[in-house]
């Protein structure tokens, strides 16, 4: 229907997008906007593989969505999406029981860098990688367990599950794309990256 999105991979490129957005944003009630729209576009992304890969029965739709409730990441993002959309879920008991405002340090990372150098110099405790963190606004995401999840773990949990699960079933994408990728502001151009 809207004429940019026509393959899976195009929709995994929206959640990246979305994902950027989220993880930059500056205004708590954009997080809020931006987490909405990351859930729904990362949860839309299980339509469009079934789709592509042709799975049309209700067990095997059914098989498919266990397997992915199984990664708790995308389990959350289908647990906000649902709820966001329908004022609630009545068709099934989410795991997720609060999304809770808060702020955090993100690690920003410059188009000329490698975003997994950037990470392991910042988790060695290097001075010019600490020198790159700001305070941001953050929500974070408990779990009915007790459990809580930050938007940076759900975001880059779901995006590394997505470019594995096309990689394994050979569904085509942009082979640059990475998981890294979601610490770039929007605004910068990945081509190349």
């Amino acid at each position: 229907m809207i004429p940019v999105f026509y393959e899976p991979r195009h929709v995994l490129e929206k959640t990246l997008r979305e994902c950027r957005k989220l993880l930059s944003e500056t205004d708590d009630l954009l997080v809020a906007d931006h987490l909405f729209n990351f859930c729904i576009t990362c949860h839309s992304l299980r339509d469009w593989v079934l789709k592509h890969r042709q799975i049309t029965s209700k067990g095997a739709k059914k098989s498919e969505n266990t397997t992915w409730d199984e990664e708790a990441s995308l389990k959350i993002a289908k647990d906000i999406a649902n709820s966001s959309k329908h004022f609630g879920v009545s068709l099934y008991q989410p795991t997720v029981s609060a999304v809770d405002p808060g702020t955090r340090n993100q690690l920003q990372v410059y188009p000329h860098q490698n975003a997994e150098e950037v990470i392991e110099a910042y988790q060695a405790g290097e001075a010019w990688a600490l020198s790159q963190v700001e305070r941001k606004p953050s929500d974070t995401v408990e779990l009915d367990d007790g459990t809580q999840k930050t938007l940076t773990d759900l975001a880059t949990e779901s995006i590394r599950y997505w470019l594995s699960y096309f990689d394994t079933y050979g569904i085509p994408r942009d082979s640059s794309m990475n998981a890294g990728q979601v610490f770039f502001a929007p605004d910068v151009d990945l081509s190349g990256v």
